[in-house]
């Protein structure tokens, strides 16, 4: 046996397959951490600027956060939102309880949050639902041009499926 037969049980706890935090500049003195699906503004000297936490029903990938002042862009995965109580594609309701699949909104969902007063303004469906089949998915990437608060937003929106992907290609 070797030196080193004792850490097997330690690598094995799942460490390495736990989501990395992610970081969005919000300007020169404040960037957004987020771990999980939770997202805290820090100071220049580590500690919370913002008492309130953001939330988001689901977790994140860095990939899937971009900030153009004053607002935080975030993709969260189909399934993950539940469908406004209003009919509507759009609201200003903070994370949603737990609710039955039936309720939730098949497609990906882009959720723009207000980064003054941490809450979410706005959230959106991509593509729309109403103009695609339920079966109908895609990926969707969020791309900025530089980390300027002025900077222009992009969505990239690519089916999943490779047939159409390959004849209709991504939607900018």
């Amino acid at each position: 046996m070797g030196s080193f037969s004792g850490f097997t049980g330690y690598m094995t706890l799942g460490l390495g397959a736990k989501a990395k935090p992610g970081l969005v500049r919000l300007g020169n003195t404040e960037p957004l951490i987020v771990k999980d699906n939770q997202g805290f503004v820090i100071g220049t000297d580590g500690k919370q600027t913002k008492p309130a936490t953001i939330d988001w029903p689901s977790s994140l990938d860095k990939s899937c956060l971009a900030f153009v002042s004053p607002y935080i862009f975030s993709i969260l995965p189909l399934g993950t939102v539940s469908i406004p109580e209003n009919g509507g594609t759009s609201t200003s309701s903070g994370s949603a309880p737990v609710v039955p699949k039936s309720s939730l909104i098949p497609s990906p969902v882009v959720q723009i949050i207000s980064s003054l007063a941490t809450q979410p303004v706005q959230t959106l469906p991509f593509p729309p639902t109403q103009l695609v089949s339920p079966s109908a998915t895609c990926t969707i990437r969020l791309l900025t041009s530089s980390p300027t608060a002025k900077a222009r937003l992009f969505l990239v929106a690519t089916p999943n499926d490779r047939t159409v992907a390959a004849a209709e290609g991504s939607s900018i």
